[in-house]
């Protein structure tokens, strides 16, 4: 297995961390090569995942990956910050998880759609999530957000930014003024503690999809690291690419979505929608210690 191989450097058990990015790609290429031949020298973790499957499949969060702000986060500063800071404890302590955070911060919020709707108008887009969207319909490949937020949010910022894209996210719905919310699908098997688990979408549609090679998208540790521990490749920012390291999983760390679309153009190009690898532009790969 690719992942769990990826754990040994020389046949020794290894946190990635303790290796340079060199040793650690050495290494898996050795490993890959007697499972699949010889690979060409300058090929990089992408290339290497990405061998094999007929097709790519995109996955990505939302808010702080596709939005620039986290929309529940920024309400929940402005609105709630006592509540936010008082159930934080508690779900560090490991009180409640983190649909329950979410059940008690905003079931019963009286925060009507005029004023949601003038919030949602200040959140801005990354500046690669448009190209992101046009570079996957262009090329045929799927592409969904998977959010930990909430379902009314991304209608209306899909119509407020004139995007189209498929998602699942957790629901919300009003009773007069006040949000009454509820899980878009829970996983007792996987410890995110999630309304909408990552991890079941990706592994069901990959049940359901064999051949596609899964990106996972992501940067926040709480509802995004499952989601990039159960895809083929995995994009990380912020509080998940920290967490990331700790565990040793092995992922590319971004800023914006555009070095994304040019990492998935140099290895997919304009070859992904007939199922074959791109052969554009040698990806650079992140630098030693990501």
């Amino acid at each position: 297995d690719f992942d769990d191989g990826a754990s040994f450097i020389d046949n020794r058990t290894a946190h990635l961390s303790q290796y340079s990015y060199l040793e650690t790609i050495g290494a898996m290429r050795r490993m890959m090569a007697e499972k699949q031949g010889a690979m060409k020298h300058n090929e990089t973790v992408m290339l290497q995942n990405a061998m094999g499957f007929a097709q790519l499949s995109l996955m990505r969060d939302f808010d702080g990956t596709f939005s620039i702000r986290d929309v529940g986060s920024t309400i929940a500063l402005q609105h709630l910050s006592e509540e936010r800071t008082s159930l934080w404890g508690r779900y560090v302590q490991g009180e409640i998880d983190a649909w329950r955070y979410a059940e008690l911060l905003f079931d019963g919020f009286a925060f009507g759609r005029e004023r949601l709707e003038a919030f949602l108008r200040t959140i801005e887009l990354d500046p690669g999530a448009r190209k992101l969207v046009d570079w996957c319909a262009a090329r045929d490949v799927p592409l969904r957000i998977l959010s930990d937020g909430f379902d009314y949010n991304i209608d209306r910022l899909q119509d407020i930014h004139d995007l189209r894209f498929a998602f699942t996210a957790n629901h919300l719905r009003f009773e007069g003024e006040r949000w009454r919310i509820s899980p878009a699908g829970r996983n007792p098997a996987c410890d995110c503690g999630t309304g909408a688990c990552k991890r079941a979408v990706i592994e069901a549609y990959r049940a359901s999809r064999p051949g596609h090679c899964i990106v996972h998208i992501g940067n926040g540790r709480v509802s995004d690291r499952c989601g990039a521990e159960a895809a083929d490749l995995a994009f990380a920012k912020d509080t998940l690419a920290d967490d990331l390291d700790d565990r040793g999983v092995v992922y590319t760390r971004f800023e914006t979505l555009l070095p994304v679309v040019a990492a998935l153009e140099a290895e997919w190009g304009e070859r992904g929608k007939s199922g074959e690898r791109g052969r554009g532009a040698a990806y650079t790969p992140p630098p030693a210690g990501c």
